[in-house]
């Protein structure tokens, strides 16, 4: 291989995970998320089991919704990205009892279970920033519920690399 062919193809990996994130996000959180969804199912408390997503950089929030599309609980929101909120979004935070039914990425999780869903790139409603959402439907004592969990859209990879 020439030296232009690995620059051919350093190119086109860089373009591709521009035009696309997602790909490369769902590449590098799934194991952690799916790690949060097991330590879930066998009752672990949320604040317990999404500790190390939440404690990665590119991470901003984590909350769990029952088969209705209800969030069971108050969101788990970061210490980055709860440093970093703004004063006027606060109130957009307090999300316990919000129906999310309305979210492709919900209805998929909850119609697919045991599949990691991940939306398209889209402005998050309490900040100025991208992020995409992962979901996952899972079964606790019978009862089908979903994680899901916002992600930084275009994080450096600097901060991939922090986690």
């Amino acid at each position: 291989m020439t030296d232009l062919d690995g620059l051919l193809r350093d190119y086109k990996s860089k373009n591709r995970i521009t035009r696309d994130p997602t790909q490369q996000l769902i590449s590098y959180f799934e194991d952690f998320f799916r790690s949060a969804v097991d330590t879930l199912s066998q009752g672990m408390p949320m604040n317990e089991a999404c500790s190390s997503l939440l404690n990665h950089p590119a991470v901003s929030r984590c909350y769990l919704v029952d088969a209705n599309g209800v969030q069971i609980d108050d969101t788990m929101v970061s210490d980055a990205t709860a440093r970093g909120l703004d004063p006027r979004f606060r109130p957009l935070e307090s999300t316990t009892s919000a129906d999310w039914y309305r979210q492709q990425y919900l209805r998929q999780a909850i119609a697919q279970p045991g599949h990691v869903h991940i939306t398209a790139p889209y402005l998050c409603i309490t900040g100025a920033y991208m992020c995409v959402t992962l979901s996952l439907g899972y079964y606790h004592k019978g009862e089908l519920r979903v994680l899901c969990c916002d992600i930084l859209a275009n994080p450096t990879e600097t901060a991939l690399r922090k986690g």
